[in-house]
This record gives C-alpha cells, sequence and structure tokens, in this order.
C-alpha cells in the first residue's frame, strides 16, 4: 500500500502540458543502493532522504530535457499527438486508465499493459528509453546521496540489500516525477 501511495503522490506532481504516463517495468537501482534508517528517527531521516532523492532527480532530469534542445520537446509533443490518436481507434479493443488522456494529469503503470504491443512503436520505443533515462538519472542521484554527508552531517545509512522502508519504490516515485 505505501510503495503504490509513493507512486501516485509522485505522479500528481509532474507537472505536464498533456496527458502522460510511465510504465514502470523493473526496479529502478540495484538492490545494493538500497539504504536502511534505523533508531527513533528513522521515519523521519526515510522521509528525509526520499524528499532529497525525488528532488535532485528532477533537477537532473530537468537539467537533461534542457540539453536536448527544441528537439525533445518536439519528439516528446509528436510521440503524444500518435499516443492520443492510439488511444482513440484502440479503445474499441482496450480498456485504458481513466486518466490516461487527461492533460492534467500523468498515470502509472505498474508493468506494461496488454494494449502496450498494439502502441505504435514509436511510442513503445520512446517509452522505453524514457525510463531507461529515468533509471539512469535515480541511480546516479541515489549513488551520490550514498556516498556524501546529509546536510545535518549525519553520516548517510549504509546500502543494504532488500525493501526495508521506502524501498526501491522510492526511486521509482522519482521517475513519475520526469514523465
Amino acid at each position: 500500500m505505501y510503495i503504490r501511495s509513493l507512486f501516485v503522490a509522485a505522479s500528481a506532481l509532474v507537472g505536464c502540458a498533456s496527458a502522460d504516463f510511465l510504465a514502470i517495468t523493473e526496479t529502478p537501482w540495484p538492490e545494493s543502493f538500497q539504504p536502511t534508517f534505523t533508531g527513533a528517527d528513522s521515519s523521519s531521516a526515510s522521509a528525509s532522504w526520499t524528499t532529497s532523492v525525488i528532488y535532485n532527480a528532477g533537477v537532473s532530469y530537468a537539467s537533461w530535457t534542457k540539453s536536448q534542445g527544441s528537439t525533445f520537446a518536439s519528439t516528446y509533443s509528436s510521440v503524444m499527438s500518435e499516443f492520443d490518436a492510439f488511444v482513440s481507434t484502440a479503445s474499441s479493443n482496450y480498456t485504458f486508465s481513466a486518466g490516461i488522456t487527461d492533460p492534467s494529469s500523468t498515470v502509472t503503470l505498474f508493468g506494461k499493459p496488454p494494449w502496450w504491443s498494439a502502441m505504435p512503436t514509436g511510442v513503445q520505443s520512446y517509452k522505453d528509453d524514457q525510463w531507461q533515462t529515468q533509471k539512469s538519472i535515480i541511480s546516479g542521484v541515489i549513488a551520490r546521496r550514498l556516498t556524501t554527508s546529509s546536510s545535518t552531517g549525519l553520516a548517510m545509512p549504509t546500502a543494504n540489500p532488500g525493501l526495508k522502508n521506502a524501498g526501491w519504490a522510492v526511486a521509482a516515485a522519482g521517475a513519475a516525477l520526469f514523465v
């Protein structure tokens, strides 16, 4: 429940001019990057770490998209127009999430939906590339967070495999910010 809430919350923070979606298909970072928070303030430390990762990943993705120039915006617009056309013709054969074409929302999908393979290959390729870029950025942000100190001067938690506290979902929630 908590994991899915993180995905939904992160998706809601995305500012987009048109409808969009993110298909999360795998853990966005190696499990060895998984921090463990212990002690009385573990919830606070986990929340602080999560906020930092999401913020820094958002800044990094914004920098990356800016470096792509006008080509990025043009390609994105074209891909999403192609996706909207697909949804309008495929709605009789597939069920789409309510917000999938709502310009004020971003939908987070957990895995590839049944209509994925019917989607135009250009859209599939773009969305797969988008997810790979986001995973790379998130992994980089987390790697930097695990090797530095926090702003309070406390040591960062050590990496620990497994899903503890915020878990890998935090990174995926950060990924949803970049759609």
